[in-house]
């Protein structure tokens, strides 16, 4: 086999090793970037309640929350993990992009004084 040939299979494996290491690392992203009403609402346990960041992320992405009354997003998400009437917080899981994860990030949903979705954004404790 010619130097040259065994050079390009060497690089050709490389980056399939490359490529299928990054598929790896990214695959909750991939797997729970759309939203999917039941699945949300049965990732419960600390360790799933992470993948809703990828699911959260979706949603403000696309606009889906706003203008959505407080019953809507009740149906849609189910009961909030934390309510103050004017403001709904549902956990995402550890922080992201924190070195120590010792907060977590949440689904904030604001509410004008008719009950309807005026912001929405990702946020730490």
């Amino acid at each position: 086999m010619k130097p040259h040939k065994k050079n390009r299979i060497r690089i050709l494996l490389a980056l399939i090793i490359i490529l299928g290491g990054l598929a790896y690392l990214n695959r909750e992203r991939v797997l729970y970037y759309k939203f999917d009403e039941e699945q949300w609402k049965t990732l419960t346990t600390m360790d799933q309640v992470e993948k809703r960041y990828y699911m959260a992320r979706y949603l403000i992405n696309h606009d889906l929350l706003i203008a959505k009354s407080q019953p809507e997003i009740l149906e849609m998400l189910g009961q909030p993990d934390s309510d103050s009437g004017y403001m709904y917080l549902y956990c995402l899981g550890p922080e992201r992009g924190s070195f120590i994860q010792i907060d977590n990030d949440w689904l904030e949903i604001g509410f004008d004084g008719d009950g309807h979705v005026t912001s929405n954004r990702i946020r730490p404790d």
